[in-house]
């Protein structure tokens, strides 16, 4: 009788861990035993897996952004077969799911209804503001959203561009000249200096003031300057790594 070796039906691993030091281990190990890892979570609630389609990252902000949530960072991975993985970390400023007992429960059946295509998020974003319409939308993907910016900025609101993954983009003109729209683009790297010390000082302030908390994933000596580097380079963690010269 012969024996064969199974086929390995895993060969994809999603790592959660929220020591961002054992994650990076973890997923060394997992790599070394020839598995792909696509992603390191804090919770297992922070990823959205489903197949790919048009406006999907936008449209999960759009729910989050929604229930007040502040979206800190997030980032998508895809594979040759369609199948998309966003993941995002925010913080839940307005206490929503504090406040509301079934508040994950109700956020995570609004994302599936969304990512299922059974609700409209710009409808959901109207009807949170009263059918006002957002102040304002920061937009990194112009060219594949600009439509759902339109739908969902208010008259007289702003969108404020600084990136797009096309470099030529289709205006819808009419819808944008009906509601006044100003569309800002921008570059940090470009702003003039009464515009640079603006910024500065009102980062400042919500710095002192406790309402904007840099995400230190994790704090290194010197000494593993090299092992710093890993870390971001992995992907394997979410937030800043920093690298205490002092401790060397």
């Amino acid at each position: 009788m012969l024996f064969g070796k199974r086929d390995r039906v895993v060969n994809r691993i999603l790592i959660v861990e929220d020591e961002p030091l054992t994650a990076f281990d973890n997923e060394t190990m997992i790599a070394d035993a020839g598995y792909e890892v696509v992603a390191t979570l804090d919770r297992y609630s922070d990823a959205v897996a489903t197949l790919d389609k048009p406006f999907l990252f936008s449209n999960i902000c759009g729910v989050l952004s929604s229930f007040g949530m502040n979206i800190i960072r997030g980032h998508a991975l895809t594979n040759p077969n369609g199948l998309v993985l966003d993941v995002f970390q925010f913080t839940d400023d307005e206490r929503f799911m504090e406040l509301n007992r079934d508040g994950q429960e109700r956020v995570l059946q609004v994302l599936e209804e969304v990512v299922s295509g059974k609700a409209d998020v710009a409808a959901r974003l109207r009807e949170t503001t009263q059918d006002r319409g957002v102040d304002r939308v920061v937009e990194v993907d112009l060219a594949g959203n600009v439509a759902l910016d339109l739908e969902v900025v208010r008259a007289g609101g702003e969108i404020v561009v600084y990136g797009s993954h096309a470099p030529q983009i289709t205006l819808p003109f009419f819808p944008a000249i009906v509601k006044n729209v100003a569309l800002i683009f921008f570059i940090v790297y470009n702003l003039d200096a009464l515009s640079r010390q603006r910024a500065i000082d009102g980062l400042a302030s919500v710095l002192t003031g406790g309402k904007l908390v840099h995400n230190v994933a994790a704090r290194l000596p010197l000494a593993r300057i090299a092992e710093a580097h890993e870390l971001v380079e992995s992907g394997a963690i979410v937030g800043n790594v920093v690298v205490d010269v002092a401790a060397h």
